[in-house]
């Protein structure tokens, strides 16, 4: 199984990234989070089990 610890932003926050995201991608810059739906956020760990 895949596990993850992470870390949203408030509402305001989440905005305001997003906002500074769709300025980088007008600039030719890969827009894979946003396309694909990924809010803003912050990965503490990430990892993987055997079950």
């Amino acid at each position: 199984m895949d596990y993850g610890v992470i870390l949203y932003f408030d509402i305001d926050n989440s905005n305001t990234i997003n906002e500074l995201r769709k300025k980088v991608c007008n600039n030719d810059v890969n827009s894979h989070t946003i396309d694909a739906g990924i809010k803003p956020h912050i990965t503490l760990a990430s990892f993987e089990t055997e079950i």
